[in-house]
């Protein structure tokens, strides 16, 4: 074999074993599709927020596994996908930003003054949900969706 030929083939083994492991990673990840509806208004954005399934990471900003942005729809409705998501137990948080401001507003004692939501759509009266009244699972190569109906106070 000539040295070109065996340089080529050392090539294309190389580029199969660097591309090859993360293909076959890739193809065990799952997505999480939601779909928000009972929003009052189409004015704004809506934060979204995944949390993975841990007692002490759910509800906070800082503990977001991952975050994303959608623009509501004229008939005041919104869908957002997150990707390539390991599989495993999580949960979303949503707050309906109306005013633009990036943070939820709230009034004299407390109460939101914008719509919020939780994953599996829990009751929510004078406290925030825990993280297994809001968690579903994530399986691998396929599809969760999640239809979130925002509250408002």
């Amino acid at each position: 074999m000539k040295t070109s030929a065996k340089i080529t083939a050392m090539l294309i083994t190389f580029t199969f074993l660097l591309f090859c492991p993360s293909f076959l990673i890739s193809q065990n990840l799952g997505k999480v599709e939601i779909n928000f509806t009972n929003l009052k208004n189409n004015d704004g954005v809506l934060f979204i927020a995944l949390y993975e399934s841990s007692p002490n990471r759910f509800n906070s900003s800082n503990l977001t596994f991952k975050k994303g942005c959608a623009e509501i729809n004229k008939d005041n409705t919104a869908k957002f996908v997150f990707e390539n998501i390991t599989p495993g137990k999580y949960a979303v948080a949503v707050l309906h930003d109306a005013n633009n401001d990036g943070k939820m507003n709230s009034n004299v004692i407390g109460l939101p003054k914008e719509g919020f939501g939780f994953s599996t759509n829990p009751k929510v009266l004078t406290r925030s949900p825990r993280m297994d009244e809001c968690e579903f699972l994530v399986e691998a190569n396929k599809t969760t969706h999640l239809t979130i109906k925002l509250i408002y106070f």
